[in-house]
């Protein structure tokens, strides 16, 4: 699990007290430690063994256990990401309960100004490319001496 990177950015501009940045840590750490022993788990239990007896039938759509495998791990695959939704949801309400009233109410400002420094950069970005782009389609165009590049 990935802590959205955004949340904790915002987190840092509401002035935590020392006490809050470490139930922060300590949610952070927890939510990491639940990642790590699911994925210890899945070890043990054999799911990483099926799932490689599986590659040969799904690299094979001719065999006849293709379309279970498929199902199989569509299935797999969707309750991955409701787990991975749920932990990251549990771990961002637990720690918003760390704010206090007036943290919770200068959150959505911090949020509104960071994602308008990301459009903002976002923009720049694309704009140096196109600048490039047209830049290096008048280069192909002709070399230095006037004739077309090699």
């Amino acid at each position: 699990m990935m802590l959205d990177r955004g949340l904790m950015a915002a987190f840092r501009q509401l002035n935590l007290t020392p006490v809050q940045r470490e139930q922060v840590r300590s949610i952070v750490f927890n939510a990491r430690e639940s990642v790590r022993m699911r994925a210890a788990q899945a070890q043990q239990s054999g799911a990483m063994q099926q799932r490689l007896d599986d590659f040969a039938v799904l690299a094979n759509p001719g065999d006849p256990g293709y379309a279970r495998s498929v199902q199989q791990l569509k299935t797999r695959a969707t309750e991955r990401v409701q787990q991975s939704i749920q932990l990251a949801t549990d771990t961002e309400q637990k720690l918003y309960n760390v704010l206090t009233a007036e943290q919770k109410a200068q959150l959505p400002k911090v949020l509104t100004d960071m994602k308008s420094r990301i459009e903002q950069r976002m923009n720049a970005l694309r704009a140096r490319r196109q600048g490039a782009g047209s830049r290096r389609d008048q280069g192909t165009q002709s070399g230095p001496s006037g004739q077309p590049p090699r």
